[in-house]
């Protein structure tokens, strides 16, 4: 160990980005200040105990098997702030023993916190709830005391914070170590923060924070660079995005329009190969998560087996169905046109102007935020190219919030016959990520009940 890094704390900022789920974040270097690694013993500690706030519930039922009544711990005479805490893999593979111990503390800052901060001791080898209890958790244990008492600077009353036992091998992690060097430790790291993520996925949107000391001066920098190599990616795709003359169109989506938009590309119904950015998005997007799936963004590994295939192709079922026994499939295999492609030369959209004059019940669009074989971008451009009603797109923003069962699950708007309707939480099969959005909007198409 270098004597300088006993001293060394390293700040990493890493703010969130939606380009895909396994690009959950983009570290960016910020400075390198110095905390001290032995902190004194202070010779009083304030009585007042910590504010303790209700948790939010997460979205993954898997959440609520890390939950711990942290008011229970042993020698805790005073209330604290729930928190989850438990061993999650480094890999989604079947079977992984390789597992990190994490104790994750919501904030306890009444305003609540835009930041996830992840602390790390160094050794290599040293547990992070030395730092949780001696140094900047909740509460405080050291020398001479009898039991923990609050800790009115812990970093929980700024930050929700994130202690990780790292690597394998360290504190209550578990698995045989396998790592060489510290570009393992960093491909291990990141392996683990998928996981996590994948049960708190609503920490994705909190920028997060990278701090340590001693030996974790080695342990960050490479753990950052790890996560930081889809920075390039995502600086190229940026990059095309402003040459293709992507920026400039979605520059248009105004409301209400100031006109008819204007196409990339000369104003032509023409994509060249170096603006056609989906692939590439896709490409990058399965390199980083094998298991990606551009129907809902968020899947990871293991990938669940598709029982319908299998269900359909029973002989009893297609009996039942007064079937002659045949090969059934999901999705057809071969194209459905008589000469292999769609040669229609006109756009649904055109349709819609004289089907909303003519239905009564006008036109409902909806579409999944965490769909990417289609952007919710492109309904809105599409809808605000739109003119029906004796005017061009909407007036307004879709900013009104929908509601299903006391919580928010997405935002809606509805002008002259055209209701535009985002669900979160959902991909590109609304019905199935989101039961009840779904039926609550089919009711809302029916008559029987708002938005």
């Amino acid at each position: 160990m270098l004597p300088m890094l006993a001293i060394l704390g390293l700040l990493l900022l890493s703010r969130s980005t939606l380009a895909a789920p396994a690009s959950f974040l983009d570290a960016e270097l910020l400075s390198f200040p110095f905390f001290s690694w032995f902190s004194p013993a202070p010779s009083t500690f304030s009585e007042l105990e910590p504010a303790v706030l209700q948790l939010s519930a997460f979205c993954n039922p898997a959440a609520s098997d890390f939950h711990v009544n942290s008011s229970a711990l042993p020698l805790v005479d005073f209330k604290l702030q729930d928190s989850y805490a438990g061993l999650l893999p480094i890999t989604a593979d079947d079977g992984e023993e390789r597992k990190l111990f994490f104790w994750y503390w919501p904030t306890s800052a009444p305003e609540g916190s835009k930041y996830l901060t992840i602390w790390l001791n160094g050794g290599p080898g040293c547990s992070s709830l030395m730092g949780f209890l001696q140094e900047n958790g909740p509460l405080m244990f050291l020398p001479g005391m009898d039991k923990p008492q609050p800790n009115p600077e812990g970093w929980t009353t700024a930050s929700d914070m994130l202690f990780i036992d790292q690597p394998i091998g360290t504190g209550f992690s578990t698995g045989p170590p396998s790592v060489k060097n510290e570009e393992d430790i960093a491909d291990q790291f990141y392996g683990f923060l998928r996981q996590f993520y994948d049960v708190f996925p609503e920490l994705l949107a909190k920028p997060l924070i990278f701090s340590g000391e001693s030996y974790a001066g080695y342990y960050i920098p490479f753990i950052a660079d790890r996560i930081n190599l889809t920075d390039a990616q995502i600086l190229e795709l940026e990059a095309r995005r402003a040459q293709c003359g992507y920026d400039a169109l979605l520059a248009q989506l105004t409301y209400p329009p100031s006109g008819p938009l204007t196409l990339p590309n000369g104003n032509t119904d023409y994509t060249p190969s170096e603006c056609d950015l989906t692939d590439l998005f896709k490409q990058w997007c399965r390199e980083a998560n094998p298991c990606f799936r551009e129907e809902r963004i968020t899947d990871t590994c293991p990938r669940l087996d598709d029982p319908l295939d299998t269900y359909f192709n029973r002989t009893d079922v297609q009996t039942l169905l007064h079937l002659a026994p045949t090969a059934w499939s999901e999705c057809a295999p071969h194209s459905i046109y008589q000469t292999g492609a769609d040669e229609t030369t006109r756009y649904a959209e055109v349709l819609l102007p004289g089907l909303l004059a003519a239905l009564p019940g006008g036109v409902t669009l909806w579409h999944g935020l965490l769909d990417g074989l289609l952007l919710a971008e492109g309904d809105r451009l599409t809808v605000q190219n739109l003119t029906w009603g004796g005017a061009q797109g909407f007036r307004e923003a879709p900013s009104r919030a929908l509601w299903e069962g006391g919580e928010r699950r997405g935002t809606w708007h509805q002008e002259r016959g055209l209701t535009y309707v985002e669900v979160e939480r959902a991909g590109h099969m609304v019905p199935q990520d989101q039961p009840a959005v779904a039926l609550r909007v089919l009711k809302y198409v029916m008559g029987l009940e708002g938005l």
